[in-house]
């Protein structure tokens, strides 16, 4: 328009040349042309600076924020026009570039083959959060790591136990050894004097009127000659029984005489319940066996390679082979295992439940079983059954579990026992079954011994006695488990001169056949044998009926 004005103006004056005219029109069009680039580039700037100021306050559009990149309100303002062919992010042209082309494969945020791999692609394998499998994965590490903290805090605890068991052995410990240094003299002593005193009160009260000569008749004053301080006590025990009985007021009588009598009657009830208690608290003698000039070695039609027999009575040791070399005693232990465990539980008619750590322990190192199954409720008493006839690892683990908790802490309490028997030099157990392990040993002497401590409990003696039993109904087993002790069953029937009362046997690979019996001559005079390394079973019996027909009286 400026071109035309200024055409017009000139044409009008008639003072502009041709020449001039054509200068003033060129130069006019360049004037335009510029003019028509600033303004582009004023709508160029104003539009950017829009877009810069719609960014930046966040204005929302289709779900995103205004002015940024996938916004398709304003696409054509910021992302810039496809007529004006700028490189713009919201160019058709450059856009499929910047936002990955699937032509090109690029790796960018719109990528859709990246896409897949960035959020996990099964095909891939990739361990992002979305691949399904790694999510699996860290599932099961959590699993994993919940079962090893619930097995570490059950270490701990069957450990706490453990100490705890071993303090009350150590004290109990303590408290024997202090006994046995101070207590016995001194209950001896007391016990001798309360015996004389006693009888000396009781000539008093029972004769008052007769004189000293014959209290001197009653009671001469004078030690037994050739007796240990127990049979003194016991001889004084049992005539003050007899004292009592015979010329002790009784309770009607004491009360029509007046108090005097009474008063002896208490004092007697009260002196005989103080010896009572005095003598409960003096611990036994160990039983102990030697050899003499008479002890003989074994014929040769004995094929054991280790042996012992023991006379009960008199401690000879009457025949042995080897008998103080080491062997593995193999389910022999299992004596000691019952012994220990009826020496520490007070309720026989309580009940454990059979665990899988303890069937698990059976299996894996091909132990004999009773036939318990998990979580089968089982009487105490079945337990000792199970072990000493059937040989029962099950039975034997669940004496253990219920009596110290564990077979670990068990076992501690077994070589403490073998400790106060005075064997702990020469037997050792690690385990309560009798599995071979270079330090689970003993000797036949010591095995014998614990035969003979087991024997002297009433209720070891029973159970080691018996040739058949069912256990308890249950669930599990309705008619209960037929039991036996086969080598009493089998050696009942053979002349021993006299009974084998109590029997355990064993074998493992090591040690062979062993067995360890006690036997009774037709007097009830007792015999202990033990013996190892025999090839069977029934050439084991026949060893034990050799030595019993050769050494018993007929």
């Amino acid at each position: 328009m400026r071109t035309e004005e200024l055409g017009y103006s000139g044409s009008k004056n008639g003072n502009i040349t041709g020449g001039q005219d054509a200068g003033l029109q060129e130069r006019g069009k360049q004037d335009s042309q510029q003019e028509n680039i600033q303004q582009q580039k004023d709508c160029r700037e104003i539009r950017a600076m829009k877009a810069v100021m719609q960014y930046t306050q966040g204005q929302e559009g289709d779900g995103r924020s205004v002015g940024r990149p996938g916004n398709a309100s304003r696409a054509s303002d910021w992302q810039g026009n496809e007529s004006e062919g700028m490189d713009w992010p919201g160019n058709a042209s450059w856009a499929s570039d910047w936002q990955g082309n699937e032509s090109e494969g690029m790796d960018w945020p719109g990528n859709v083959s990246w896409a897949s791999d960035w959020q996990g692609n099964e095909s891939e394998g990739m361990d992002w959060p979305g691949n399904a499998s790694t999510g699996e994965g860290w599932l099961e590490d959590d699993w994993r790591e919940m079962d090893w903290r619930e097995e570490e805090r059950k270490e701990r605890e069957r450990q706490q136990r453990r100490r705890q068991r071993i303090e009350e052995m150590k004290r109990e410990k303590h408290r024997r050894e202090m006994l046995y240094r101070y207590g016995v003299p001194a209950v001896s002593a007391a016990a001798i004097l309360c015996i004389l005193l006693l009888v000396v009160g009781t000539v008093r009260a029972v004769r008052p009127k007769e004189d000293a000569g014959d209290k001197g008749e009653a009671y001469s004053g004078e030690p037994l000659q050739g007796e240990t301080a127990e049979a003194v006590i016991q001889e004084g025990i049992r005539s003050a029984k007899s004292a009592m009985k015979q010329g002790m007021p009784s309770e009607g009588s004491a009360m029509q005489a007046g108090g005097s009598d009474a008063g002896a009657v208490s004092g007697w009830q009260e002196a005989a319940s103080m010896i009572g208690t005095m003598l409960s608290e003096v611990p036994k003698p160990v039983f102990e066996a030697h050899t003499t000039e008479n002890t003989n070695g074994f014929s040769d039609s004995v094929v054991s390679e280790y042996g012992i027999l023991i006379d009960v009575e008199s401690g000879e040791v009457l025949a042995q082979k080897n008998g103080w070399d080491r062997i593995n005693p193999a389910s022999m232990t299992k004596i000691l295992t019952v012994l220990v465990a009826a020496e520490h539980i007070t309720d026989f008619e309580g009940t454990f439940t059979m665990n899988i750590e303890i069937t698990d322990y059976s299996f894996s190192h091909g132990c004999s079983n009773t036939g318990f199954e998990v979580g089968e409720v089982i009487p105490v008493r079945d337990l000792f059954y199970g072990t000493a006839l059937k040989s029962g690892a099950d039975a034997a683990l669940g004496l253990a579990y219920y009596t110290a908790g564990s077979q670990e802490a068990f076992v501690d309490m077994m070589n403490a026992r073998l400790e106060k028997m005075g064997l702990s030099e020469t037997t050792h157990f690690t385990n309560c079954v009798g599995l071979y392990d270079e330090a689970h040993y003993s000797t036949p002497y010591d095995m014998a011994i614990i035969l003979k401590e087991a024997a002297d409990n009433e209720f070891c003696r029973q159970v080691l006695s018996d040739h058949h039993y069912i256990t308890s109904s249950t669930a599990e087993h309705p008619e209960g488990i037929d039991i036996s002790n086969w080598f009493l069953r089998r050696i009942e029937d053979r002349d021993t001169h006299g009974e084998v009362l109590c029997a355990k046997t064993g074998f493992v690979d090591q040690s062979k056949n062993c067995a360890a019996s006690l036997a009774a001559d037709h007097s009830g005079k007792e015999y202990i044998c033990v013996t190892a390394g025999s090839d069977t079973g029934w050439t084991c019996i026949r060893d034990h009926v050799e030595l019993y027909q050769r050494y018993l009286p007929e």
